[in-house]
């Protein structure tokens, strides 16, 4: 799997964030998420690919928390969230419910 998400990572463009993620599989994720963070101010990547390495690492605040900010960002590939396994370690969690609150409040806005 680590494997694979390095040559992903790579096939994006981002051969730092892949060269980044090292250690066991859990560690390598959380290497890759703070990659993302650190390189954002001058290479954007959206919040939602910092919530799913920290959602690999098992890493649930920091999935929250990037997830909230996916939503703020009006990241599309929020939509799928509510439905992606990758998330279901957060699904019952209310700061879930926030964000995918958010997520709604920003797509009504949107359509007005």
């Amino acid at each position: 799997a680590l494997k694979q998400a390095k040559a992903s990572f790579a096939s994006l463009g981002r051969p730092d964030v892949a060269d980044a993620m090292q250690g066991d599989y859990r560690d390598a994720m959380r290497h890759g998420a703070e990659a993302i963070i650190a390189a954002r101010p001058k290479t954007y990547m959206g919040a939602i690919w910092v919530a799913r390495c920290y959602a690999h690492a098992g890493m649930n605040d920091k999935v929250l928390e990037w997830l909230q900010m996916g939503a703020e960002e009006r990241d599309t590939r929020m939509c799928y969230v509510v439905g992606d396994p990758l998330y279901a370690s957060v699904r019952r969690d209310p700061r879930f419910k926030q964000v995918m609150a958010t997520v709604r409040a920003k797509a009504a806005s949107a359509s007005q």
